[in-house]
């Protein structure tokens, strides 16, 4: 897994944290791992790599904030099927 640290304005960080809380998320990491996974799935193809501005960016983060479409509410029941499914995986990459 890969680590990211980003730096956001304070008014962001706690926009991020109430979103979390209200979807169901641990915290503000976890919501933007899910806004993540749910756009790459809405993707059919990644689109190549272009810089951006910082602006660009807070824009991005708050166009998927205010996304209407379902959230990914983590539990322990998400947990558990993402190790199975992991296992599984690995069980028949591993015969």
């Amino acid at each position: 897994m890969t680590r990211l640290i980003i730096e956001l304005p304070d008014e962001l960080a706690v926009v991020l944290a109430e979103r979390a809380k209200a979807a169901g998320h641990q915290g503000a990491e976890a919501y933007l791992v899910a806004i993540a996974t749910q756009e790459a799935k809405r993707s059919s193809s990644p689109e190549p790599y272009e810089p951006h501005t910082w602006d660009q960016i807070e824009a991005k983060v708050f166009e998927a904030l205010d996304d209407p479409s379902p959230r990914i509410v983590v539990t322990a029941e998400f947990w558990e099927s993402i190790r199975r499914g992991g296992k599984e995986r690995a069980a028949r990459s591993n015969p």
